[in-house]
């Protein structure tokens, strides 16, 4: 067990305990994406300084691959994603940090240093289509 998953485990055990957890959860309707900066990526095998994303799309990802990543959704969210390798997919190269609402209007409060095998795994499901590596992905 990773140190991630236990202290995801530890607060949400935490909180179901003291049956705070549904309570602060949110329609996911009430859930929308503000804003996401991704710089220094691949795309089509070629390195891209950046983008920037604005509003809402189809794409549920909290995350793109690239060297650093911020995303911004209101009513409160803050991602924060750092990539410093991405050769071994099976290595651990990378950082996810959010707090806040996700798009599935759970609360969370999450830092995880991962794998690209594990990102694809995701936390409760697949993350079907997940690039690895410096890959972009779907934006």
């Amino acid at each position: 067990m990773n140190l991630t998953l236990s202290i995801s485990l530890f607060l949400g055990a935490l909180f179901v305990a003291l049956g705070i957890l549904q309570k602060l959860n949110l329609n996911p309707k009430f859930i929308f994406p503000i804003v996401c900066i991704t710089l220094g990526f691949k795309e089509n095998g070629k390195w891209k300084l950046g983008w920037v994303k604005w509003g809402h799309s189809a794409d549920q990802s909290l995350f793109y691959n690239g060297i650093f990543c911020l995303r911004l959704m209101a009513p409160f969210c803050l991602g924060i994603g750092i990539r410093w390798a991405g050769a071994n997919p099976a290595a651990r190269e990378f950082l996810h940090t959010v707090i806040g609402w996700k798009l599935n209007g759970e609360l969370t409060l999450e830092f995880r240093i991962q794998s690209d095998i594990a990102s694809s795994a995701g936390a409760t499901a697949p993350n079907v289509g997940q690039a690895w590596g410096w890959n972009a992905g779907t934006k």
